[in-house]
């Protein structure tokens, strides 16, 4: 097969990628709006994974498909919901990094700021803790918050991808 011929037959799948690439590392590495894991190159991989998963389905689909766009638009208002409710800023970070809050706090934490767990703490609670969530609530419901944000994360790339490449297969020839 030649160039020509490979670029006109998996051109587009292969410009996807490319461009679901660039942005997801420019979403990832350039922009507070990555789920708050450790190391940053693990959302980043796992985005890329997907994309390529998605293409291939996509490509693979022996008709034409219809863009999923109302369930690409529900994902992006849920994570971002998600994101600027369950997370916080770190001001102190240079790299606009979102860090994930609990649902259940500290023992230590309650004898010290009164009996009740607020799910939003203001910036001088943040600001007196160091900005290190671990100091305001348990180890475990931080973990889950992160998990919730990386599945919401890789649920948005999935659908974001999966409605373009189907616009694609709809609008290719036969």
């Amino acid at each position: 097969m030649r160039l020509e011929e490979l670029l006109t037959r998996y051109g587009k799948e292969g410009g996807l990628l490319l461009a679901g690439t660039i942005v997801s590392y420019f979403l990832v590495y350039n922009t507070s709006l990555a789920p708050p894991v450790k190391p940053k190159e693990l959302a980043f991989s796992v985005s890329v994974l997907i994309e390529i998963l998605v293409v291939l389905k996509i490509a693979a689909a022996k008709s034409r498909l219809k863009p999923r766009f109302s369930a690409f638009l529900a994902a992006i208002i849920i994570y971002f919901v998600s994101l600027f409710s369950l997370t916080f800023l770190i001001p102190t970070s240079a790299e606009n990094y979102r860090e994930a809050r609990g649902i259940v706090c500290k023992q230590a934490y309650l004898k010290v700021y009164g009996p009740e767990c607020p799910v939003f703490l203001n910036r001088e609670i943040l600001a007196n803790v160091s900005y290190e969530p671990d100091r305001v609530w348990e180890d475990w419901s931080i973990e889950l918050v992160r998990a919730v944000m990386v599945t919401l994360w890789l649920v948005l790339v999935w659908l974001a991808v999966e409605s373009i490449a189907r616009t694609i297969k709809r609008d290719s020839p036969s």
